[in-house]
């Protein structure tokens, strides 16, 4: 990605040669939470009770659930969202390194995905294309910020500006679980319907309810902002550049937050299976804080151990499959939203409310699968995915070659 010496490099697309492959493996393996997360979302977050209860029912749903719930849920995105502010840096550095005006070049990109994500919403309701692309534009203003206001600003976004939102929700009730059951059952009803129409319909009306009348964009909007600006810290600071030099940082790294990322997971298992009923706001809170401290320190530690693995095993058959799909992260990320509407929804074979917690788990693992192989065999030929080349051409308003023989001029 960004490489010592930035005036040796040109203002373009990145060439496979100057990638921090280290960056393309935790894409990768982020995508892996990804999918995950976004399968068993179908069966434990918005389906009716009756559909919750039978999905997680059972030693191996129940055990399963609690794992994700701890060591999945948020943390997969969480450094998904990092990694994006990372490659903000990347393309910010490598432009005004040539004397381009990044602010200029990156309107125009987050527009791009901004109108992508638009789309996408009506197809997956839980979509994060949006998101990224409100919290880019944003991004803009802390080009020239220094590292302490990155800092600053990221611990208010992730920490401070939430808990207004939450205040909100509970004071406003603007999210209510007895009025949530009827929006799920209709929304499942609708999805399984067998039209193209209804899929639309489904998937709008309930990312609406979720995020909008639920207040969910605003708190999404401020935790994937907060990760942004550390991201951008991060690659600033040339942690990823050359891990050789900075090794013992990762470690110490490493070494706090995988402290507090036991605490976090025990505390969220405590939580889990007794359920308690705190009704003292200002605890509330603390907890809220304490849980989104703990979510970062834990990807945060995923991040350490991959890194440090990838800098002493770079030819880990594992690592190099992580990073093939990381490669193509946009490409596999949209690929899954297929697969959701032809397996889930009606139009398809309809096992939305079919499916159990494990299902999830194996229908992930098998799509991740394949996709590890699909992208593997594309970059033999190809130096990026399809989605990515289409968001680099509109991007650089330029004809990008595509094919890996190509001999024209390398570009990102």
């Amino acid at each position: 990605m960004i490489v010592s010496h930035l005036d040796n490099v040109v203002a373009g697309p990145i060439s496979r040669p100057e990638r921090t492959g280290s960056i393309d493996v935790l894409r990768g393996f982020a995508l892996l939470g990804v999918v995950l997360a976004n399968l068993i979302s179908f069966v434990t977050f918005v389906m009716p009770e009756s559909v919750v209860t039978r999905a997680t029912s059972g030693g191996m749903n129940h055990t399963y659930h609690w794992l994700f719930v701890t060591f999945i849920d948020n943390k997969f995105i969480t450094l998904f969202s990092l990694l994006f502010g990372y490659g903000f840096g990347v393309i910010t550095e490598r432009l005004r390194a040539k004397a381009k005006s990044p602010r200029r070049f990156y309107l125009r990109r987050m527009l791009i995905l901004l109108l992508a994500g638009f789309i996408h919403v009506f197809f997956w309701w839980g979509e994060i294309l949006h998101t990224y692309a409100l919290c880019g534009l944003v991004m803009i203003l802390f080009i020239n910020a220094s590292d302490k206001t990155l800092l600053g600003w990221a611990a208010f976004f992730m920490l401070a500006a939430p808990l207004v939102v939450r205040y909100f929700m509970i004071t406003t009730k603007a999210f209510d679980p007895a009025l949530s059951e009827p929006v799920y059952s209709r929304y499942l009803e609708t999805a399984l319907r067998t039209d193209l129409l209804s899929v639309l319909q489904a998937n709008w009306d309930l990312h609406h309810y979720v995020y909008i009348t639920c207040l969910a964009e605003w708190t999404d909007l401020f935790q994937a902002l907060s990760k942004f600006l550390i991201g951008y810290w991060i690659l600033r600071k040339q942690f990823l550049i050359d891990v050789s030099i900075h090794q013992d940082t990762i470690r110490k790294c490493l070494a706090v937050c995988s402290v507090i990322a036991v605490a976090y997971a025990l505390e969220t298992s405590w939580m889990y299976y007794t359920h308690p009923s705190i009704t003292h706001l200002a605890l509330r809170f603390l907890l809220y804080d304490f849980n989104r401290i703990g979510v970062l320190s834990m990807s945060i530690t995923y991040g350490c151990l991959l890194v440090l693995w990838f800098h002493n095993q770079p030819a880990s058959i594992i690592l190099n499959g992580f990073r093939s799909v990381g490669m193509m992260s946009l490409s596999n990320y949209l690929m899954h939203t297929v697969l959701y509407i032809v397996l889930l929804h009606g139009i398809g074979f309809g096992l939305m409310d079919k499916l159990t917690a494990i299902d999830s788990l194996w229908i992930g693992l098998s799509i991740y699968f394949a996709q590890v192989l699909v992208s593997k065999q594309w970059l033999r030929q190809y130096r990026f995915g399809p989605a990515e080349w289409i968001w680099r051409q509109l991007s650089y308003a330029q004809r990008i070659p595509i094919r890996v023989n190509n001999r024209q001029s390398t570009l990102p």
